[in-house]
């Protein structure tokens, strides 16, 4: 006689789960194939560490270079403000409070072109100047003044501008220290206000014993 409770536990049979240990196993081995070593660990640490000190060698070397740059250009504006400053300009007097002589000088081893000495009153307007031109290197221009000493617009603002070998140019007061400017007084129209022209005034030039 058949067992009725045959088919019934075949089928309970069949859907117990199989057991996962397996695949479970699988995938832990797998993870830890994946794994870096030891030394590849050590390597990629070692290798990290290289390139940070190759940067930050790079780094000193961008300051040590930045530093060197610095020192240099410091060094090229000084000799540039001490040949400027070996240009200069004064009246000389004599018994009178009239200027006799305007003498200006060039002590640097560098020309100085364009030199004027320019008055110009309170509101900026050019009211006389002495176009000298290009001051040779170790050199002096001395102008007799004469009668015209007495029509020196000396109570009024005096400045000479020049323009040195690179191009920059330069204004100074009476026997002061030169400062850089990009003031422009070299155009034609001012040449009407020449008196080394207008007076006739004679330019007696002489070479420096001492320069520099």
């Amino acid at each position: 006689m058949p067992n009725r409770n045959a088919p019934l536990r075949r089928e309970i049979r069949m859907q117990i789960p199989r057991p996962r240990s397996h695949a479970r196993r699988s995938q832990d081995t797998n993870h830890q194939v994946d794994r870096p070593s030891k030394s590849e660990r050590r390597y990629s640490l070692i290798n990290t560490v290289s390139t940070a000190g190759a940067t930050l060698m790079s780094v000193a070397a961008l300051v040590v270079s930045l530093a060197a740059y610095y020192d240099q250009w410091s060094g090229e504006q000084e000799n540039t403000l001490k040949d400027a400053a070996h240009v200069n300009w004064y009246f000389l007097y004599t018994d009178s409070q009239a200027p006799s002589h305007l003498v200006v000088e060039n002590r640097s081893f560098q020309p100085a072109y364009n030199a004027v000495v320019n008055i110009e009153d309170s509101r900026g307007k050019n009211l006389q100047n002495f176009q000298i031109g290009v001051l040779t290197p170790c050199s002096k221009v001395t102008l007799e003044l004469g009668k015209h000493g007495k029509d020196v617009r000396i109570d009024q603002k005096i400045e000479m501008f020049y323009r040195d070998p690179v191009g920059r140019e330069w204004r100074e007061g009476y026997l002061g220290i030169p400062v850089e400017t990009s003031r422009k007084v070299y155009f034609a129209p001012e040449s009407a206000r020449d008196v080394v022209f207008q007076w006739g005034l004679e330019q007696d030039w002489k070479d420096l014993d001492a320069c520099g």
